[in-house]
């Protein structure tokens, strides 16, 4: 399924202006029971998502954020998207993006999730989301911030758009969520033979990927659910497609080399050229340079754990796949 950054910055600007409060009276309303007391309804729901206590009341700026993905997508989506849970504090948060390889230092996309330095740059105080970008500017929506110049209000009362120059110097970074079907990784892979790989797999198993050139976790994640699907129909495995190798995928996982053809020599030919072995036929048949693309990856990838470096086996799928 594909998430739409446009989905998501409706949702986040369509609580500009609410306040929040001095109690946990009127949380739904935007202006009734004003205070400085950091009651609001994004900490109530963030404790509803998340089946937790302690965080009503609280600096609600993460909360607001996690709780606008939730509205936008659904909660199951909501953790997917960002790296595994909602989360209440910017340094967890960023910390979980900057282990999937999602976090970015320079040019914001509208949906990202910025992340602010505190006044003395020695730690991260504030987030908020990326609601528009332009040649000199990043355009917010926040909460727990107010409405004014060109500074960080990392604890204020409101949710407000706000606007900052791209060098302003407590902007620590973008946390980039997988939307409009983009893979978010920092350094990703990129070349034409991706490209034609994810124009395949988008044929195949209808998986949504931007035919953008870039290998990384989404990617990734279609081919394996591609392959999981051809394992179920081809080798009767009754797998769960969820996109992730694990010991009953790798237990299905077929033994082909010299002279087959078909799905899965598809499949590996288009992982071959993600890990950069881009001189491989995109045919479906496994030839001499699917052979020579093969034994170029053990060596590289695999050296010492193979006997036979022309055939890909279980173990060779799993690391093409994990």
């Amino acid at each position: 399924m594909t998430y739409s950054s446009e989905k998501l910055v409706k949702t986040a600007l369509s609580y500009v202006g609410y306040l929040e409060k001095k109690n946990d009276a009127n949380l739904d309303d935007f202006t009734a029971n004003a205070g400085k007391n950091n009651y609001t309804r994004f900490c109530r729901d963030y404790e509803k998502y998340t089946n937790t206590r302690g965080f009503q009341p609280s600096d609600w700026c993460a909360e607001y954020v996690s709780c606008c993905v939730v509205e936008a997508f659904g909660l199951e989506a909501a953790k997917e998207l960002l790296c595994g849970d909602l989360f209440a504090s910017c340094t967890i948060g960023r910390d979980r993006f900057k282990k999937c390889g999602q976090f970015h230092t320079e040019n914001p996309l509208p949906g990202d999730i910025i992340m602010f330095y505190n006044s003395k740059r020695t730690g991260l105080a504030h987030c908020g989301l990326v609601t528009s970008v332009t040649r000199t500017h990043v355009n917010t929506s926040e909460g727990n911030t107010s409405a004014g110049k060109n500074v960080v209000i990392d604890n204020g009362g409101a949710v407000a758009e706000r606007s900052y120059k791209l060098d302003n110097p407590r902007i620590a970074g973008y946390c980039r969520m997988a939307l409009n079907g983009n893979d978010p990784t920092l350094g990703a892979t990129r070349n034409q033979s991706v490209a034609r790989f994810q124009k395949w797999l988008n044929v195949l198993g209808d998986c949504g990927l931007a035919v953008d050139g870039e290998y990384g976790k989404l990617t990734k994640k279609a081919a394996t659910k591609c392959f999981q699907e051809h394992l179920n129909k081809c080798y009767h495995a009754h797998l769960e497609v969820d996109g992730v190798f694990g010991p009953t995928t790798k237990q299905h996982s077929p033994t082909i080399k010299m002279g087959f053809d078909g799905v899965s020599v598809f499949l590996l030919q288009g992982l071959l050229a993600c890990h950069g072995f881009v001189d491989c036929e995109f045919d479906g048949k496994f030839g001499l340079q699917t052979e020579k693309a093969l034994v170029g990856f053990h060596r590289k990838y695999m050296m010492g754990k193979f006997s036979r470096h022309n055939v890909c086996d279980a173990k060779t799928w799993e690391r093409l796949l994990k």
